[in-house]
């Protein structure tokens, strides 16, 4: 994270800092980039405003049939992953619940941080988290 990004998340709003958190998990996890652009964008890009266990076990079973790593890895490991990438979502206040169908929410963030991400070279990480 840069100085910018950094002054943001100290200074700034509540949402815009949860984000840039969000952000930095999204630039470190491959993983989790590639659901948030493979499914969590989508959804967004179609008004599709719900994701559901099905959603999960649909990227995930397509995960397994392009890696032969991500085949090996018991039935467990998925049930982890998909708790842990609906907590980060709840907490980065893109889901209104963690439990059943779970709406998604529109992100509010600063433009400022926006325009800095996307200037950096970093837009498909913001068009991950808010469409587009």
């Amino acid at each position: 994270m840069n100085e910018f990004l950094i002054n943001k998340m100290i200074n700034g709003d509540v949402q815009t800092s949860k984000i840039i958190v969000l952000y930095s998990i999204l630039k470190t996890d491959r993983l989790f980039f590639e659901f948030m652009n493979d499914v969590f964008r989508d959804k967004f890009d179609y008004q599709e405003m719900i994701i559901t266990d099905r959603d999960f076990h649909s990227y995930f079973e397509a995960k397994k049939q392009q890696s032969d790593t991500v085949a090996k890895w018991v039935d467990y490991t998925f049930y982890k992953l998909q708790q842990v990438y609906i907590r980060i979502l709840f907490e980065a206040g893109l889901l209104k619940n963690q439990k059943g169908d779970r709406e998604m929410n529109i992100p509010i963030i600063d433009p400022d941080v926006i325009d800095h991400i996307k200037n950096i070279g970093d837009a498909k990480y913001i068009q991950a988290i808010i469409g587009g």
